[in-house]
């Protein structure tokens, strides 16, 4: 178990340097999401969601990836491959800078 303290001492110790960017997209749920964000990115998150297209309800996912500002052209290029493989009208994606901490036995 980590205690407050212990991890308020790792904050301040990684608090320089650990800004990273949140970034999102937003798309229909389809069975080859994992395979296609493989083939740009090691580790995401997919958050199966329900939304609402043209006043439709449908089942969701949000791809979330926690990387680099730089990593902006490699998220617009997995949008665009979902969107064309699978035969979207569009895949949103949204990003914003996020402070990181890992919480590790070290």
């Amino acid at each position: 178990m980590v205690s407050l303290s212990g991890l308020r001492n790792r904050l301040h110790k990684k608090a320089k340097g650990e800004n990273m960017t949140i970034y999102r997209l937003y798309t229909e749920t389809k069975p080859n999401l994992v395979e296609l964000t493989s083939r740009y990115f090691k580790g995401a998150s997919l958050i199966p969601a329900w939304g609402l297209w043209q006043g439709e309800k449908e089942l969701s996912a949000i791809i979330e990836i926690i990387g680099e500002s730089s990593d902006l052209q490699s998220i617009v290029n997995l949008a665009g491959d979902i969107r064309e493989v699978n035969q979207q009208t569009e895949v949103l994606v949204t990003w914003h800078p996020v402070s990181v901490l890992h919480v590790n036995g070290e």
